[in-house]
């Protein structure tokens, strides 16, 4: 991967209101780890939405071997938007994603230790695995999007001062009794199928999070989107597909799931779509109404583990 006499430089871009760790704790840990392992390192922290975009973007541009993101999936997507955008004129430096946000997803897909000191280990331990990245409209996206109910839990949570697994939990089960299934035309690579549904969720990787995985088949570097269609549901077929998901175990044996595979999809009611959300942000499309996707294959290189030889 590089050269084991040099020293690497990175910057590490952490988002100072990810998890819940505090943030003299956090600084010192990482300094730790870094200097342990002989890394040249910058650290910034972000102070407004996309100013992980920009920092990693000018990391890019002035060629620093690595770039960190100390934070959670939304974190993540904005320093990984930042190589996407330059993955044409600077194919040279590489993403280290150290989990430290609510549900950390596609970490958790790409089997990054959630330890940051075991996360930072990967600088010299690791091997790059080039993963495919989702366009949902004009928005990036690299664990997941979707449009329903998952949607509606991601804007209750962005607006919840409190983070974590339980908030999580407490805003579904406040949600759930009130909201409806709609009705969605999906087109999937050119072919429509109507659809009732409570959620779609369009998966790169295999889950939302905290080991919640909503299409257990999903490969971040495949190039192909599973697209998992979640029919109405009951309060109790609501708790079976939740186990069966935290089991890794959500299949078409359930009544209420179906699963497509697409690279390319589009998303449609008769009224307007409201909101989306990608990699667990929610996005406003009032003003376009529908959802527009296509896949980009093997677009972001990331440090993951080693495979055992």
């Amino acid at each position: 991967m590089h050269n084991p006499r040099a020293i690497p430089r990175i910057r590490l871009i952490i988002n100072p209101r990810a998890g819940h760790r505090k943030r003299k704790a956090l600084l010192r840990l990482l300094e730790t780890a870094l200097q342990r392992h002989r890394v040249a390192y910058e650290i910034c922290w972000t102070t407004h939405a996309g100013h992980g975009r920009e920092l990693a973007a000018d990391a890019i541009a002035k060629g620093f071997e690595f770039v960190g993101v100390v934070g959670g999936d939304g974190s993540v997507n904005e320093v990984a938007t930042a190589f996407v955008e330059a993955a044409a004129t600077q194919p040279n430096t590489r993403l280290i994603i150290i989990p430290a946000g609510s549900g950390n997803g596609l970490a958790r897909a790409l089997h990054i230790p959630l330890s940051p000191r075991k996360a930072i280990e990967l600088i010299h331990r690791g091997q790059i695995r080039w993963i495919d990245a989702g366009v949902a409209n004009d928005k990036y996206f690299f664990s997941n999007a979707g449009v329903g109910f998952d949607a509606l839990i991601a804007r209750r949570f962005a607006g919840h001062t409190l983070r974590g697994i339980f908030t999580y939990v407490w805003l579904t089960i406040a949600s759930f009794q009130q909201y409806r299934a709609k009705k969605y035309t999906l087109c999937l690579d050119g072919e429509s199928h109507p659809e009732r549904a409570f959620l779609i969720a369009i998966a790169n990787g295999n889950q939302f999070g905290y080991a919640f995985k909503i299409a257990p088949h999903a490969r971040p570097d495949d190039g192909w989107f599973e697209v998992c269609v979640i029919q109405p549901l009951n309060w109790g077929s609501l708790a079976k597909l939740a186990i069966q998901a935290l089991r890794g175990r959500l299949t078409e044996q359930e009544k209420q799931v179906k699963f497509y595979r697409a690279k390319q999809l589009t998303i449609q009611r008769k009224k307007n779509i409201k909101w989306m959300q990608v990699d667990g942000e929610p996005v406003d499309i009032r003003h376009q109404g529908r959802v527009e996707i296509k896949l980009l294959p093997r677009v972001l290189p990331v440090i993951v583990p080693a495979k055992p030889e």
